[in-house]
């Protein structure tokens, strides 16, 4: 896939998780942190211009200041609690009229998988995703996913959505409103739907360690691990996918 020079991907990051702080710069596979991953997973798809971490004004999350550094990226430090004042606030600053959403707690996100969407359907959308069982799959324990809004909708969203959960949530606001938005959602491949108990996002030392494992063993020199790969080693590895299951069974009580 060629890079993409019209898109604007942000990162949504922080370093204030309760349960796992400083999760997203620790060392999760041979001295690269999930942020190290994810930038150099997307440096492979994205203009570095059009890439950036959208993080709070928490003096904590200056330590992000070294990817910047490092990775020549931008670093957006914006409302602790207004997610989606952030999100505008970049926007508003790029060019570009599609924004792409992930979150630095899915170190296996596959940017194929995703950017196969834009292949799919017309550039008119206002959002566009995966779906899994009519949920958005980026609200799943999967981790594969991110999602695609646009600029319009984005700012729309920004002006009219007042509701703190809307605030906090970006993109709720967005497919909560079908009557007011050129919605797409593809339903995830079969393969993913036909295997259970996968749990590829962190939360606590528990995922962090579980998930660690399971990217060393499968990193070949590629920081694009494919789904389908990750999918086969979990299918023949049932200890893991128990270990999953229980994380899953954990946070939905919580």
């Amino acid at each position: 896939m060629s890079i993409l020079y019209n898109h604007t991907l942000i990162i949504q990051a922080r370093l204030g998780s309760s349960r796992l702080p400083g999760k997203v710069l620790m060392d999760f596979h041979n001295g690269n942190s999930i942020l190290d991953i994810l930038i150099k997973n997307a440096l492979s798809f994205y203009d570095k211009k059009n890439i950036v971490i959208a993080t709070s004004v928490s003096k904590e999350n200056s330590a992000l200041l070294c990817l910047k550094r490092k990775y020549d990226v931008d670093i957006y430090f914006g409302s602790e609690n207004d997610v989606l004042d952030r999100f505008a606030n970049i926007a508003m600053t790029k060019d570009s009229e599609k924004i792409a959403r992930i979150c630095a707690d899915n170190p296996f996100i596959d940017f194929k998988l995703n950017l196969e969407l834009l292949e799919k359907e017309d550039d008119d959308f206002d959002y566009l995703s995966y779906s899994i069982n009519n949920t958005p799959a980026i609200l799943t324990h999967y981790g594969f996913f991110y999602e695609f809004i646009s600029k319009k909708a984005l700012l729309h969203t920004y002006r009219e959505a007042k509701e703190a959960k809307y605030r906090e949530h970006v993109t709720n606001y967005i497919y909560s409103n079908n009557d007011l938005f050129n919605i797409c959602f593809i339903q995830a491949p079969k393969d993913i739907l036909d295997i259970h108990n996968i749990r590829l996002t962190i939360d606590d030392k528990i995922d962090f360690e579980l998930l660690s494992k399971v990217y060393t063993y499968l990193f070949n020199g590629s920081y694009n691990i494919e789904y389908n790969y990750v999918i086969h080693f979990l299918e023949n590895n049932k200890k893991l996918l128990h270990q999953m299951k229980a994380q899953i069974e954990k946070y939905s009580k919580s």
